[in-house]
């Protein structure tokens, strides 16, 4: 049974595009028009929807009927390249190619050979819109001639960024006469000659070049045609001439139908700028976006800047339609530079548009690192202070879905980070840890800091780390207190301790143990259950023992950690670093540099946190003898060592509990670097302990000592 577009009523097509991708479609013959079967392409991969199955993607073929491909903003695969075969296009822009084809062909590619390789007979015969720019390869030479002589139909050829040379211009120019469109723009042509056999052309994009004073620019007006004329360069982070608008002037002459001049980018000043509406009295716009053209009003001249929200917001809206991601960036930066000066001044409407644009644009430019960046630093300037009044509950629920999406993509898109995706990353973090935002009733905290530890998981980089920290703190403190009990967050937690701690990240690892310290005072039972005791001993030798050493105190009371302790494993572990403790406090103290005298006052914290809390029908354990008499040598040789601090009340509870030698020593040789007030209950506990007689000869002595 056939059925037409009429029978989707009441299916959008994001719906339909879903039940493509699940191959859950009827077994029918659908008549879809073009237009329809591009939406839908367009929708697939808005939604990035994967094709599940080879059926899926067989049935897919076949019911498509494409006439335009736009692939710029995602990598082609061999699925893509099949589909396009059986397509019959009038338009093609190619994106990413480095997923196809081997190796070194993706360093220099044979275009010719490829588009020879993907476009059907059909499509060389109709296709009328050709863009082989988007990700700016390096083309082998010979394919300019393999386009004049098989794309005839086209009338319209985007190639900015290429390795294009004179002479390819020559070939391009004289089998494709009938080009309207040409865009020809951060190429190396040192001339344009032969561009006037394009007796059709009415868009020149020819900004970006490296020189302008070496592009012989003549010919050009020659194109009686020419409506508009881009000098703009679209390359991000390019070299270029910005004097190009200077030589364009110098040739006195005239394009009779030249409308638009876009100067955006160049040292155009106020001058030239009346120059090009003297000389050319057609002009209805001028691009004048990062120019040092201070201008603000022509009469009857359109000028296209950022002196408001509203002039940027149309600056940007027609940078993003011809897919120029260079001035994008200048229009958000001037835009960004101005709004910190004069937000007050800008209305409340224009605000919250200008708001609206940069979310929707990191939500649909899946273009470069920087654009993202500045992009993300613009909406930041909307949570300072009181900025973010302007936006509704809605705006700002809407806004961290927004950034957790886009956080999403990072760790598939890259392993390691460069600057500016460091600082996208390191921004949009910012903005969901600020207060107007952790406080917007609905926020989901357990997103934050699910995002977060994936993040910390895949290290990327210390800022991103810092802030993942940061945002994990935050969200620990607005949370109910259900998430002390949740197994899975807190194991999480231990891992990433781990990977701090294997990776020698000591500033990093004290900040997670202090996330730590909150699930011991919290649910210690939980720390116990998930090995965060075992983990933390083993971890004990290289950063803060006194902070390990308190978070293993809110616990030691409870005889399950005691008995862990003693087990074979953990006890071989505190031992060992023991022993490796013994060998640092003999160094003398002006020697002795600052991590070594924490390690010396970590020796006084091993008792108090730890022997201290056994009970006394525990002590004949043989492993605790060892680690008694262990203790008990090492405070001999301490005798000279500098100690900054010792825990008082630990102290107390020893001479009070415990009565093994080794702990009636360190408790006296304790008291003796204090001055003890004889009617305090240490030094009355201290006497009390002197006056028995099972102690060895040297605590005996010590004790002596303590109370003289």
């Amino acid at each position: 049974m056939s059925r037409t577009v009429g029978s989707l009523v009441g299916l959008c097509a994001g719906e339909v595009a879903s039940c493509l991708s699940q191959g859950t479609l009827p077994q029918s013959n659908w008549n879809l028009g073009p237009a329809m079967c591009n939406q839908l392409w367009e929708e697939f991969h808005r939604l990035q929807l994967p094709i599940e199955t080879e059926e899926g993607f067989n049935q897919l073929v076949q019911l498509l009927d494409l006439t335009k491909m736009d692939t710029r903003n995602y990598g082609l695969t061999n699925n893509h390249m099949k589909l396009i075969k059986e397509q019959n296009l009038e338009s093609f822009s190619l994106g990413d190619v480095s997923t196809v084809g081997t190796r070194d062909s993706r360093k220099h590619i044979h275009i010719d050979r490829f588009l020879e390789t993907i476009l059907n007979d059909r499509t060389r015969e109709k296709l009328r819109h050709l863009d082989i720019a988007a990700f700016l390869p390096r083309y082998v030479g010979g394919w300019a001639r393999w386009v004049g002589d098989n794309l005839q139909s086209l009338r319209s050829l985007v190639i900015f960024g290429t390795n294009l040379s004179n002479e390819d211009l020559t070939l391009l120019c004289g089998n494709l006469k009938h080009l309207q469109n040409l865009d020809i723009s951060s190429t190396n042509l040192t001339s344009l000659a032969s561009i006037s056999m394009c007796v059709d052309l009415e868009i020149l994009s020819i900004g970006g070049m490296k020189s302008a004073e070496k592009l012989d620019m003549s010919e050009m007006f020659e194109l009686k045609k020419l409506r508009v004329l881009d000098l703009t360069c679209r390359r991000i982070c390019s070299t270029y001439d910005r004097d190009i608008v200077k030589e364009f002037l110098k040739y006195d002459k005239v394009l009779p139908q030249l409308q638009h001049i876009d100067c955006s980018g160049t040292d155009a000043t106020d001058e030239m700028v009346e120059k090009l509406v003297t000389y050319h009295p057609t002009l209805k716009m001028i691009g004048l976006v990062d120019t040092k053209a201070t201008i603000s009003t022509l009469p009857e001249v359109h000028l296209l800047n950022t002196s408001s929200l509203t002039a940027s917001l149309e600056a940007f809206n027609h940078y993003e339609s011809l897919f120029n991601d260079a001035m994008m960036i200048n229009v958000v930066t001037s835009t960004y530079q101005q709004i910190k000066r004069l937000f007050r001044l800008e209305s409340a409407v224009d605000k919250r548009n200008w708001f609206l644009k940069l979310c929707s644009a990191i939500n649909e430019i899946p273009s470069s690192d920087l654009l993202h960046f500045v992009l993300l630093k613009s909406l930041s300037m909307f949570f300072k202070k009181d900025r973010y009044e302007i936006l509704t509950t809605a705006d700002r629920l809407s806004l961290a879905t927004l950034l957790y999406n886009f956080l999403d993509e990072y760790p598939v898109w890259y392993k390691h980070l460069k600057r500016y995706e460091n600082g996208a990353m390191r921004t949009a973090l910012r903005i969901l840890t600020r207060e107007p935002l952790l406080q917007t009733p609905g926020f989901n905290f357990y997103e934050l800091i699910d995002k977060a530890l994936e993040l910390l998981s895949v290290n990327k980089g210390s800022t991103v780390e810092w802030r993942c920290i940061h945002a994990i703190e935050l969200s620990l403190k607005n949370m109910p207190e259900e998430i002390f009990e949740n197994r899975e967050f807190w194991t999480r937690i231990f891992d990433i301790l781990d990977q701090m701690y294997r990776k020698k990240k000591g500033w990093m690892y004290m900040r997670m143990l202090d996330l730590i310290k909150r699930l011991a005072d919290r649910n210690p039972d939980l720390l116990v259950e998930i090995g965060g005791v075992e983990m933390l001993i083993r971890q004990i030798k290289i950063y803060n023992e006194t902070e390990t050493f308190d978070i293993l105190n809110k616990v030691l009371f409870r005889i399950t950690i005691r008995s862990r302790l003693l087990e074979s494993q953990n006890f071989r572990m505190l031992t060992r670093f023991l022993k490796e403790l013994a060998a640092l406090v003999d160094i003398p103290p002006k020697k002795r540099p600052y991590g070594r005298k924490r390690r010396s006052y970590a020796v006084s914290s091993v008792f108090a946190y730890l022997l201290t809390r056994i009970k006394p029908s525990e002590t004949c354990h043989f492993r605790w003898k060892i680690i008694d008499r262990l203790v008990k040598k090492l405070m001999m040789s301490l005798h000279a060592a500098y100690v900054p601090l010792f825990p008082i009340p630990q102290l107390l509870f020893a001479a009070k509990h415990v009565v093994t030698d080794g702990a009636c020593y360190w408790v006296a040789w304790s008291a003796t670097l204090h001055k003890m007030n004889k009617s305090g209950v240490l030094y009355q506990r201290i006497v009390e302990l002197s006056k028995r007689s099972e102690w060895s000869e040297e605590t005996n002595k010590m004790l002596r000592k303590a109370i003289s």
